[in-house]
């Protein structure tokens, strides 16, 4: 395994892939925004090749996560995932929480004052729609130290990720397609209660697999095509049950699907395999080393620009829809990243809310 790891100790590729996915997360959050004119139209093919095509960037953030917390090297006790992780993904989040709640409020002045309250103290416990997966995070985190049972013996580890991905991936999937036809399969499989066994945790737990044992040559080959295969299959799947029900149907959108975990362990492994083997000057691995520090910070803060871009009426711009998604997503990870980066200097705010 190419592995390139300085004194910071870092892994570079995981880097990369950090910086990588949080980019495709911003470009998933502007082109969902396309997917709302009328089904087929240009405009809205668009937003869903888009919309389909960076879809692993959720289960690839799990899967850097597994990567460093199911390291058997590092001692991740409840006390120190209780007082450092899950305490500043809790700060982090009402702090934002807070801030996108009076953004939300400024943007309806018009409210009476009790409801403008009510509307702060509702939105700030709830959060803003694309801080859900801080929830995800301090769930999983809560689970870690059973999950690293899992990871320490390699036969325990394989027999888990079968089983998760039996019942949370192939069996679910192969209900929703023959439902159909009957809803026989889908009414064992609910009865299966099979999220007990699986769902995000597995992305946590294949990353680190995947990190732990490289595939080879054969399989790499494997994973891309069934990558670019997923890819396809989000496109026409949601095209087709859009056109159904006249609307835009998220059904395969959904990151516990097949469709989505073959491409998120296609771009893994690509990384992995490729990426790594990259001559990277040190100028260029402090500027890596600087946008993953500050990954996070971008992550919170960036939907104060889309939120921007849509009230200045960008949803409505139908020319070159092919370059403007990409070159938005562009400026707002660039200006994310500058605020990010000066939010850090501040010692209180580096600490607890980035």
């Amino acid at each position: 395994m190419q592995v390139q790891a300085k004194k910071q100790q870092r892994i570079l590729y995981v880097d990369l892939l950090r910086i990588f996915s949080i980019y495709l997360m911003m470009l998933l959050h502007i082109s969902s925004g396309f997917t709302n004119p009328a089904v087929g139209s240009p405009i809205w093919h668009t937003g869903n090749i888009y919309c389909s095509s960076v879809r692993c960037c959720v289960p690839l953030f799990l899967m850097i996560s597994g990567i460093f917390f199911l390291n058997p090297n590092k001692n991740y006790t409840f006390r120190h995932l209780l007082h450092n992780n899950i305490k500043r993904l809790t700060t982090a989040f009402l702090f934002w929480s807070v801030l996108y709640a009076l953004y939300a409020c400024y943007m309806n002045p018009n409210h009476q004052s009790r409801v403008v309250l009510k509307q702060l103290i509702q939105q700030t416990f709830v959060g803003h729609y694309h801080m859900w997966f801080l929830f995800t995070l301090i769930t999983i985190y809560f689970c870690v130290p059973l999950l690293r049972v899992f990871s320490k013996e390699d036969h325990i580890l394989r027999y888990a990720l079968m089983v998760s991905f039996v019942c949370s991936f192939l069996l679910p999937d192969l209900a929703l397609c023959t439902s159909r036809f009957t809803t026989l399969l889908q009414d064992n499989v609910e009865n299966m209660h099979y999220s007990l066994l699986g769902g995000y945790a597995f992305y946590f737990l294949f990353g680190y697999k995947l990190y732990k044992q490289p595939v080879n040559k054969k399989q790499e080959v494997i994973a891309y095509i069934l990558g670019l295969l997923g890819v396809l299959a989000t496109i026409f799947l949601t095209y087709f049950y859009s056109k159904e029900t006249g609307s835009t149907n998220q059904t395969w959108y959904g990151y516990i699907h097949c469709n989505v975990l073959f491409p998120a362990v296609a771009v893994f492994i690509f990384f992995q395999k490729r990426v790594s083997k990259w001559k990277i000057k040190a100028g260029m691995e402090k500027c890596i080393l600087l946008l993953s520090s500050c990954s996070f910070g971008m992550y919170l803060f960036h939907d104060f620009l889309n939120a921007y871009f849509v009230q200045i009426g960008g949803l409505n711009w139908t020319q070159q829809i092919w370059l403007v998604i990409p070159a938005v997503t562009t400026l707002i990870f660039v200006v994310s990243f500058i605020v990010s980066f000066l939010l850090s200097k501040l010692p209180i705010l580096h600490k607890y809310i980035l």
